[in-house]
Formats: C-alpha cells, sequence, structure tokens
C-alpha cells in the first residue's frame, strides 16, 4: 500500500513539477508566489505541486472559477510565513514574520526558532496579554535564514516525497530551498537542503518532537513519560533503526480521563438514540453497564456514559502528509483522497454480457456469422468492460484502490433483481456505468437517486430522466443539445474571415437544422455569412464568392455521402484556378465514414472536423494505451468512427475499448481527487484521455449531465494530421 501510494505521488510529481525562476509579490500584507499553469495541470496537481489547498488557491485567484485552468495563465500561490522563509515585515529589515498555529505557545514558538523567550517578548510586547491562533508576530530574521534548514543526505530508494513525509514538509517547500539542482534526480550520497516545518511544536493533543543529534525511540520514552508502544502505534511508519536528526516524532499528551456521565433514560428513548447523543459505540456502552440489559430500555433506568480521554481519535496534523492545520474548505467540493486512508472506489458495470443468449438469438433469427463472433450488444459491453479494466489497471500503478463489480444486465427485470442484491449484501456502489438500453435505466436510475451515487450512461439515451436527476451522466451526445454547440465550434473558428455556407438542395430535417443554428450563432458574433448554393454544373460560379484579401471559411451542414463527395470534388478541382486562395473547410465528423472521397482531397481543402472522437497517434498517453490494449487483447482499438472507414462487427477492431477506457479514467479519477460529490465538479478534473473530450452539459439545473465535448481533425495542405480539444 505504501509502495502504491509513493509511487501515485512521485507519477504526480514527475508529470508535472519543472522548477521555474518564480517572483514573489506582496498584497495587503501578504505574500504570493507568481506561478505559471503548465500543459494540463488541474488544480489539484497545481495543490499539491505547491504545498497548498486548492481553497487557497482559489480565493487568491477568484477568476479561477469562471475561466478554469489554462495553460500559460499566472497565478499566485499564497506563501506562508514559516521558519526559513525569510519574508521582511514592513516596519522592519531584521525581522521575519510568523503565523501562530493553534496550540502554539510562547515556549513553543521559541523552542521552534530557538530564540530566548525574553528576545520574543521585547520583539513582540503585545504577546505578554496572550496569544491567539492566526495572529502574526516578529521573529529575528537571522534565525528564520539560518536555523531553518536541515541537511538530509540522499540514500538508496528514496523519493522527494518519502522526504517530504519524513520531515514533515511538502515537495514543493524542498523544491525551494535547493533550486540549484535537479530534484527530480538527486544522486544517492549527495546532500539537499530540507526546510524547517510549518507544523507547530505541539497543539492541544500532540507533541511534534524533532530528533535531535543521537536520539532514541527509547531516550523518547523517558523524555517524555511514555510507552515505546505507543509511540510505534502512533507513528506507524517509523523505523526505529533509521532515525534523522529533524525527522518528526508525534507523542501524545498525557490527558487525565474524564469522570463518566450517568444518564437517566427519558420516554421513547432508543439505545441508537443514546449512542449518537454521546458518540460512543455500543460496545463501550454495554462494557461500562454489565449489570443492565441495553436492548429493553426503559424510562427512568441509570445507565453509565463511558467518557473518553481528550485526545481519543485525534490524529495529529502530519497524518497521511498533510501538514496544512487550519484550512477551511468546504467539504461538500474539495476532497483529497490522502487523507481519508486511500479509500477503495467501488465501481459497478451494469451491462449485457451473456454471450449465449445472444448467439441463441442470431441462429434462431437465421443470421449467419461466425461462431466465434459475439452479437453486436454483448461484443460492445466486453470491449467496454476491457476498457474499463485496463483504465483501473492504470490507476492501480499510481496507488488508487478500486473493485469492480460486473453485473449482468439483460432486460429490466433483470436489473430489479441486481439492484436488490446489491441492497441486500451492502455493497454501494460509488459509481455506476450503465445499463446499456433505455428500458433499464428507470430502476438503475431511482437507486442512484435514493442513494446518491452518480450513473453514467454510456450507451443509453433518457431524456426525461435526465431533465429530473443530477446523478446521471449521459455520455452519447443528443443531437437537440449538441447541434447547436457543434455550430457553436464552427463559427468560433470564423472570426476576421470571410465565411460561406456551401448549401445543399437537401430535404434533411438534420441538415436544415444544422445550417439553420449556424446563421443563428453567426449572427450572435456578428458575422455576416454568405450562403451559396453550390452548383456541380456551374462550379465557376464559386470563384465569386471567394475574397482574396481573407482567408475563407466554407461551412457546410449536408451529411449525404453522395451530395457532399461531389461538391467536394467540384470545389477542390475548381480552387486550381485560384491556388493562393486562403481557405479552410470545416464539417461534422459524417465526412470521417465517407468512403467515395479521396483523403487528397480533405488535404487540400485544409478540412476542419469537428468530432466528438479522434485518435492523435503522435501524442505519447495515447501510443502507450494502444500498445497495452493490443498486448492484452491481440485486436486493434479505434475511436467510434475510424478515419474513412466504417467498423463493423466482424472486423478485427474493437470499436468501444477506448470508451470504456476514457469514462472511466475521467470519472474514477474525478471521484478520487473531489470526493463523493465530485459529480457536481467533473468539468474542473483534467486528465489524458485517448479518442474522447469529455465536457458535461447539466441539462437543467437540478438535472443531470449530457456530453458536449469536441476534438477537431485538421487534415492540412502538408499531408498532416493535427488533433485538438476544443
Amino acid at each position: 500500500m505504501r509502495i502504491l501510494r509513493d509511487i501515485f505521488l512521485v507519477a504526480l510529481f514527475a508529470m508535472g513539477t519543472t522548477i521555474y525562476a518564480q517572483e514573489i509579490v506582496t498584497e495587503g500584507g501578504k505574500a504570493y508566489k507568481l506561478y505559471t499553469v503548465q500543459k494540463s495541470e488541474g488544480l489539484y496537481r497545481v495543490s499539491v505541486n505547491n504545498g497548498t489547498t486548492q481553497e487557497e488557491i482559489l480565493a487568491a485567484n477568484p477568476q479561477i472559477r469562471e475561466t478554469g485552468l489554462v495553460e500559460g495563465m499566472q497565478i499566485r500561490i499564497p506563501m506562508k510565513q514559516v521558519a526559513g522563509m525569510n519574508i521582511p515585515s514592513t516596519a522592519s529589515g531584521v525581522t521575519s514574520t510568523y503565523t501562530v498555529q493553534k496550540g502554539e505557545t510562547v515556549s513553543s514558538i521559541s523552542r521552534k526558532f530557538e530564540i530566548k523567550i525574553s528576545d520574543f517578548y521585547a520583539l513582540n510586547p503585545e504577546c505578554l496579554s496572550g496569544l491567539s491562533e492566526g495572529q502574526v508576530v516578529k521573529i529575528p530574521s537571522t534565525v528564520a535564514t539560518t536555523s531553518g534548514h536541515l541537511v538530509h543526505k540522499m540514500q538508496l530508494g528514496e523519493t522527494l516525497y518519502s522526504i517530504a513525509k519524513r520531515y514533515g514538509v511538502t515537495t514543493q517547500d524542498i523544491q525551494t530551498a535547493n533550486q540549484a539542482v535537479d530534484v527530480n534526480s538527486i544522486p544517492v550520497g549527495s546532500t539537499i537542503r530540507v526546510p524547517v516545518s510549518a507544523l507547530p511544536a505541539e497543539d492541544e493533543y500532540f507533541i511534534y518532537h524533532r530528533i535531535a543529534k543521537d536520539e532514541t525511540l527509547y531516550s523518547l520514552c523517558l523524555k517524555y513519560d511514555i510507552l515505546l508502544d505507543k509511540i510505534k502505534a502512533r507513528n506507524p511508519d517509523l523505523d526505529a533503526s533509521a532515525l534523522s536528526v529533524g525527522q518528526i516524532v508525534v507523542i501524545d499528551k498525557k490527558v487525565e480521563k474524564k469522570e463518566d456521565i450517568i444518564h437517566e433514560v427519558e420516554k421513547k428513548e432508543t439505545l441508537y438514540s443514546i449512542t449518537h447523543k454521546y458518540n460512543v459505540s455500543y460496545d463501550e456502552l454495554a462494557a461500562a453497564n454489565p449489570d443492565q440489559n441495553l436492548n429493553d430500555l426503559k424510562k427512568g433506568m441509570k445507565i453509565r456514559i463511558p467518557q473518553r480521554s481528550a485526545n481519543y481519535g485525534a490524529k495529529p496534523i502530519t497524518e497521511e502528509y498533510v501538514v496544512e492545520t487550519a484550512s477551511k474548505v468546504d467539504s461538500t467540493n474539495l476532497y483529497d483522497y490522502r487523507t481519508v486512508s486511500r479509500p477503495t472506489i467501488n465501481v459497478a458495470l451494469m451491462l449485457p454480457f451473456d454471450a449465449d443468449i445472444e448467439m441463441r438469438q442470431i441462429n434462431e433469427t437465421g443470421n449467419n456469422y461466425e461462431k466465434s463472433t459475439y452479437y453486436f450488444r454483448s461484443r460492445r459491453c466486453i470491449e467496454f468492460y476491457e476498457g474499463v479494466k485496463m483504465a483501473l489497471d492504470t490507476l492501480a500503478a499510481q496507488g488508487v484502490n478500486t473493485k469492480l463489480t460486473v453485473i449482468d444486465v439483460n432486460n429490466r427485470l433483470d436489473a430489479q433483481n441486481q439492484i436488490q442484491k446489491l441492497k441486500a449484501s451492502g455493497n454501494k456502489p460509488d459509481l455506476i456505468f450503465g445499463p446499456a438500453h433505455s428500458d433499464e435505466i428507470h430502476d438503475v436510475a431511482v437507486y442512484a437517486q435514493e442513494n446518491h451515487i452518480p450513473v453514467v450512461l454510456p450507451f443509453a439515451q433518457s431524456d426525461s430522466l435526465l431533465n429530473e436527476i443530477p446523478y446521471m451522466f449521459q455520455a452519447l451526445r443528443v443531437d437537440t443539445i449538441t447541434t447547436p454547440e457543434i455550430a457553436r465550434c464552427m463559427v468560433d473558428q470564423c472570426d476576421g474571415k470571410n465565411v460561406i455556407l456551401l448549401a445543399s438542395i437537401s430535404r434533411s430535417k438534420s441538415d436544415i437544422y444544422r445550417l439553420h443554428k449556424v446563421q443563428e450563432m453567426c449572427r450572435k458574433k456578428g458575422i455576416e455569412p454568405r450562403l451559396f448554393t453550390f452548383n456541380t454544373r456551374s462550379p465557376e460560379k464559386f470563384l465569386e464568392v471567394l475574397s482574396p484579401d481573407k482567408e475563407n471559411v466554407l461551412i457546410m451542414t449536408c451529411t449525404d455521402e453522395a451530395k457532399a463527395g461531389s461538391i467536394l470534388a467540384a470545389v477542390a478541382n475548381i480552387l486550381d484556378q485560384k491556388k493562393d486562395t486562403k481557405l479552410q473547410m470545416i464539417c461534422t465528423s459524417e465526412w470521417l465514414a465517407y468512403q467515395s472521397v479521396d483523403v487528397d482531397v480533405y488535404h487540400k481543402l485544409n478540412t476542419l472536423v469537428i468530432s466528438s472522437f479522434a485518435l492523435d497517434y503522435s501524442d505519447v498517453n495515447t501510443l502507450r494505451v494502444l500498445s497495452n490494449y493490443r498486448k492484452n487483447y491481440f485486436a486493434e482499438p479505434v475511436a467510434f468512427t475510424p478515419y474513412f472507414h466504417k467498423s463493423r462487427s466482424q472486423s478485427g477492431y474493437s470499436t468501444y475499448a477506448l470508451w470504456g477506457y476514457d469514462l472511466a479514467t475521467l470519472f474514477v479519477g474525478a471521484r478520487v481527487q473531489y470526493g463523493p460529490n465530485f459529480f457536481r465538479r467533473i468539468n474542473d478534473y483534467k486528465v489524458n484521455l485517448t479518442q474522447s473530450n469529455f465536457k458535461f452539459k447539466h441539462v437543467t439545473a437540478w438535472g443531470g449531465a449530457v456530453n458536449v465535448g469536441f476534438k477537431t481533425i485538421n487534415f492540412t495542405p502538408q499531408g498532416t494530421i493535427v488533433v485538438k480539444d476544443l
């Protein structure tokens, strides 16, 4: 477990922690470090790498709530005023400032900074009347700069994270203290500076003892009059044979046990209400009342309520790498997977997998599929499962604990039965993928609503339930919602350009609706497009609408392959008469499956395709996933719509594996980062996916969400294919 945790955090660190020269600014008495957001960085990763909390970053940069994090954005990181951080006060250049933490006293601060109490009071006479949490006091700057670091010698197998945890600091603290070296590759035997931790010397329940030279755990037992077993129990990761100078050991303060309370049972009072009133367990209550029948409470009965010591159940602030002492966060929005002992994320897959039933249906209808070929409904679910499994394996390698429950659901009755089994077992999922058909959704949706479980619909659609249940996420697009989004994406490419809407004589309601939406979006942006009905019999008239000075953007909403193909070929030929014309064609993903259009035509027209799916074969992460899938399942994974060919069920392609991989990577990763209420922040979670660019739009303020994320595929005149997220 510890190894996986270290791998997880080291991997996060390696992905996004390059040292940059950082400018420090002050405002309102507070110091901030200016930080430039790197590619693919999310708020969680920025907070981890900079040793602060997400809420503190949001408070210092309120604009993030509106724009999100964007590559190249410069944000402010709050700097904690602690030992080792020489931020001069405004009053004098000979002092640094320090913020008093919870439970700290003048005595503990003087020990922490190794100064005399008399010197402290000389600088802070107002403290003669007492200290308060959050109070800013002065510390001699010579102490802050000279006594603020320890020297650590790198040992075999040590990582930046393990060193930070050992000394109770953050990885960013070590980076800041060692900017002359690459902290990602420190040779064994070399030395680095470790800043003194932001932890107080003590708080209400614990003493945070720093190991001095030649100290042992036995000497600590004598010093604090405590048993060795209690020190080991409070510090489970402690290696008594390898203590380091400056290492933190948590010592329980001795607190006298409180006297028990005698409670008189009132009318209609239950054992459940009593245990919750006094925050005790049934076993504790039974042990304190051996002569009482607690299962038969009567009015007037007197029972003893055991009182624990004050530090019972308290957690030292160093536990699980957390060094924040007074962080006020909204627990419904922010969550740190590391602070809750890495709970297991329970994932349920509710899809039809029964291949035997499907094969019997095939035989009964007389379809002549190969014996080894699954029916389409089963096959896509099996491929989806394979992708989910790969995603969970990848997360496991990063230290994430998951449990996958596969539930075979073939109809609504199956869904009802499986839900009853889930309720009876008490194995409540944290996340459900499925079901596959709309007639199965109702029962799963009701169960999810009652238990606050997010449900991801990978195949099915349900407009009515989606409008009412906030826990539902529909991964497949809905034309009435996504068509306006596609039109907006198209028009966003048109600023300052000559826009031409290529129309064809079409009776398709879908084509007419798309054309109408593009025109509507143009009006909203103040763009005046030219509507041109292309006639292949007189293509030369097209030259009249082209601009010689501006870049020309051609938008065509026609999805009929025969009509679109003839227009594309004619446009490509007519452009030979104006080879210097700057032009780009914008279309939708249906064109990727056209068999009658030569790919050279797409490149010649500098075609930009707006698509829900695309594979970037130049992306390292994508290539890694594809390679792993080929090795594990001996098939070629492709996006839903491969470039210029249709993937049929008999082919050797795996059409839905990457769909499962991306959905599991996104939703399980967001659950890890944001906790049980992650469904409210799914679009805040940034992660590298393979074929998808998920963006979920809530249908109503109280309902679920549908995917409206898109990619662009640019077939450039130079013969390259460039894939980007929109």
